[in-house]
């Protein structure tokens, strides 16, 4: 790292800093979420009776909300998490691109970007989340596999969605980096044998939980048939007392004792109703779709002209930016860069329209656009650069 850059990293770092712990005790957003209160009454189960009671979530952040108690340490540790993550978007921005320019660019956008802000003192998934990935992701670039392999499953105790992701990932990166078929396989071995490791502990907690085994959480059941069942119009997942409000009505298992019955019903009700409603579960794809990648929130409450140019002014035009990356082909020059993007990319589009969609969920993947739109306005300023250089030396020799 080029000693200016330092500089500017520590000084961004602290305004960065300062500007969540103001906006934490003295802006008038709300902070209490309905989530947030789930997460912190599970961690306390899981920590004072050793059953972690939901069965729709996984155990980490509820365990961080227990232990910070719900409260500003809980945004310090998160607030903390926000600034190591933009270290990381610009680590990883090195490797894949080689610019300490760029590099610097995407640092200074991830740390004043706006939906980092907000989720940093949102106590809510995210921001722990998308640390644990981008660090995982540096390691494993970077060929640190056992400590990216930890960093990444601790990211599955977070949220389990990126789970079925992540060897994917690998054998693209590794095929990317020339590895042989043979290193690949032995790569992929490995992180399975510490995933079963790691993940032991979680297996166990199910077994006497559930008396089965239990990989993840019984969540499945209850996001397919959120999203594909005859209230749905919306594309995602709320529930409300007034059923001709909400996209879902669960009451109707409410009979189903067992966890792992209501699940199964759960899953069978919604195949059945997506090869019953072909035409409308297209629809409702690309209803997901597009409010997974919509521009500005889908909630009411973040409808008004503020959070609206907010949201265009950042993830809008880096959105923007990231379309024309592809369009005038800048991509064949960041092979890794793009591949990583659209994998995720996909895979995000498939698990949400098939499931619920929120642009909540499409946040993990938000470093990868600050990293392509920094790396697109690098390419543009660098165009104008030469072309003025070329005007300036034809000026001189027809002189």
């Amino acid at each position: 790292m080029e000693t200016h850059n330092f500089r500017i990293i520590i000084l961004v770092t602290i305004l960065s800093f300062l500007l969540k712990v103001i906006l934490y005790l003295y802006s008038n957003l709300n902070f209490e979420f309905l989530d947030t209160q789930t997460y912190f009454m599970n961690g306390m189960n899981l920590i004072t009776d050793g059953i972690f009671t939901s069965d729709l979530h996984m155990p980490l952040y509820p365990v961080i909300l227990a232990l910070t108690n719900n409260s500003f340490f809980t945004v310090f540790f998160d607030i903390s998490l926000s600034l190591g993550l933009s270290i990381f978007i610009y680590l990883i921005t090195y490797e894949l691109t080689k610019s300490f320019k760029i590099s610097l660019l995407s640092f200074f956008i991830s740390s004043f970007y706006p939906f980092f802000i907000f989720y940093s003192v949102a106590k809510l998934t995210e921001i722990t989340f998308i640390f644990l990935f981008m660090s995982g992701l540096y390691f494993f670039l970077k060929e640190k596999f056992y400590l990216s392999f930890f960093l990444l499953i601790l990211s599955t105790y977070c949220r389990g969605t990126y789970d079925y992701l992540y060897p994917l990932l690998f054998a693209i990166i590794l095929i990317l980096k020339n590895y042989n078929f043979k290193l690949i396989g032995i790569t992929l071995i490995k992180y399975f044998l510490v995933y079963v490791i790691l993940m032991s502990p979680w297996w166990y907690h199910n077994y006497l939980k559930y008396d089965q085994f239990v990989r993840l959480n019984l969540s499945t059941g209850h996001l397919l048939y959120s999203g594909n069942n005859p209230l749905n119009k919306s594309g995602g997942g709320v529930g409300n007392k007034d059923i001709s409000k909400s996209d879902v009505d669960l009451s109707i298992f409410d009979h189903i004792n067992n966890p792992i019955k209501k699940e199964l019903s759960q899953k069978n009700m919604a195949i059945d109703y997506i090869f019953e409603n072909k035409q409308k579960t297209m629809k409702m794809f690309v209803v997901k779709f597009i409010r997974l990648w919509r521009v500005t929130p889908y909630a009411e409450d973040y409808q008004n002209i503020f959070y609206k140019l907010t949201s265009y002014l950042s993830y809008g035009l880096l959105f923007f930016l990231t379309i024309l990356f592809f369009i005038t082909k800048t991509f064949s020059k960041y092979k890794l860069l793009s591949v990583l993007f659209l994998t995720k990319f996909l895979y995000l589009s498939l698990i949400h329209a098939i499931t619920i969609s929120s642009i909540r969920y499409r946040l993990p993947i938000e470093p990868f656009i600050i990293i392509i739109g920094s790396t697109y306005i690098f390419e543009i300023l660098r165009y104008f650069k030469n072309y003025f250089h070329e005007k300036k030396n034809k000026n001189f020799i027809n002189s």
